[in-house]
């Protein structure tokens, strides 16, 4: 994994996950936090906190004898939700690119609007991992159809970004457990 520098030395990292996590299996996690926080700060508070970032899968994948492809994971986020609704304000993404994620928002832009984060282009879809209050604090496997890029060669990555400026001590996004399975 290639890891965007992010905002005040945090980035995505391949690490130790914390006990209050505790990884699916093994004893790490692709987690965006430094072991505190995802902002990087001793106040986590204010519009200087956001952060993001993006985790990079070093290869290009190459899927062309598939005819269909996806991918699988187990996702853990405990970040800013938003009051009374059961959603997230931070937001964690997996994303599919056969141009590298050209037009897509760059790994340590927090300031993108919501159309933009997804980045869903000709090149690249964007995956939103669970956002739902059943999903905060647990781990949910999650899956993504990765169809339009059967038969080709593409890279894939996960990025974070914070879009709150608040609550951004809490432990952050981990990734646990990634599978690509195709049939031919």
């Amino acid at each position: 994994w290639t890891a965007s520098k992010a905002k005040n030395g945090v980035m995505f990292a391949v690490d130790g996950t914390p006990t209050t996590v505790k990884p699916q299996t093994g004893a790490c996690t692709l987690n965006f936090n430094n072991g505190k926080n995802f902002c990087g700060a001793s106040s986590c508070s204010g519009s200087g906190n956001r952060t993001a970032g993006t985790a990079t899968f070093t290869k290009t994948i190459d899927a062309t004898g598939y005819k269909a492809l996806q991918a699988s994971y187990w996702s853990y986020m405990h970040g800013q939700s938003h009051a009374g609704t059961g959603q997230y304000l931070d937001v964690g993404f997996l994303q599919a690119s056969t141009d590298d994620f050209t037009g897509c928002c760059n790994a340590d832009n927090t300031t993108c609007s919501w159309n933009t984060v997804n980045c869903n282009t000709a090149n690249t879809k964007t995956f939103l991992a669970p956002k739902t209050a059943a999903a905060w604090k647990s781990w949910v496997k999650t899956s993504a159809d990765l169809k339009d890029f059967a038969g080709k060669k593409f890279k894939l990555r996960f990025r974070f970004s914070s879009q709150g400026t608040q609550d951004n001590n809490l432990p952050g996004w981990f990734v646990d457990d990634l599978k690509l399975l195709g049939s031919k």
